[in-house]
C-alpha cells in the first residue's frame, strides 16, 4: 500500500502524486508527582511525493505545547522524510531538528536538538482515499544527556492525496 494508488500512466505533478497527513500527540492532562497541575498537547504535519509506487519523500512539522504550575513548554521542529512502502508496512527515516523554549521562574531557556529516526509502520485505508498509519521509530543519535525521556517515538496519522 502506498500513501494513495499510483498508477503507471500518472503524471508526475504534484496533484497525482503528493499526499498530506496530520497528527494529534501528547495529548496529556493532569497532575504530576509533585502534585502541580499540566496539560500537553501536540499537532504535527506532513507533505510527501512519491517518486515511485514504494518510494516517496517530503517534509514533516511538529509542535508541542506544555504547560505546567509553575513553566511553559515548547517543542516545535520539521524533518525531511523518505519512506518505503512494501504491502501494508513502510520503512521510514528522517531528520528530525528540534528545538525547545521553556519560560518559567523568571527566566528563558531555548536550545535546538538533532534526531534521526528509522523505524518500522503500518499503514491502512481508511476509505475514500485515506490512510491510518503508526509509525514505530528508534533514535539513533539518543545519548543519556538528551533532553527526551526516550530514543522511542511512536507516531499515529493520517494521509490523504489531493485527488481524493
Amino acid at each position: 500500500m502506498a500513501q494513495r494508488e499510483l498508477y503507471d500512466e500518472s503524471s508526475y505533478s504534484f496533484k497525482d502524486r503528493g499526499y498530506f497527513g496530520i497528527g494529534l500527540s501528547g495529548l496529556n492532562f493532569g497532575r504530576d508527582q509533585f502534585n502541580r497541575k499540566f496539560f500537553s498537547v501536540g499537532v504535527s504535519g506532513q507533505l510527501g511525493y512519491m517518486l515511485t509506487t514504494n518510494l516517496s519523500s517530503g517534509v514533516g512539522l511538529e509542535y508541542t505545547f506544555t504547560d505546567v504550575t509553575e513553566y511553559k513548554q515548547h517543542v516545535y521542529g520539521g524533518y525531511p522524510f523518505i519512506r518505503y512502502n512494501i504491502k501494508n508496512f513502510f520503512l521510514q527515516t528522517d531528520y528530525n531538528i528540534v528545538t525547545i523554549k521553556v519560560t518559567g521562574f523568571g527566566q528563558e531557556f531555548k536550545e535546538s536538538f538533532d534526531r534521526f529516526f528509522a523505524g518500522l509502520g503500518y499503514s491502512s485505508p481508511t476509505g475514500r482515499g485515506g490512510y491510518f498509519n503508526i509509525l514505530a521509530s528508534y533514535d539513533l543519535l539518543y545519548t543519556n544527556s538528551s533532553p527526551f525521556a526516550s530514543p522511542f517515538s511512536l507516531r499515529v496519522y493520517f494521509t490523504s492525496g489531493f485527488r481524493n
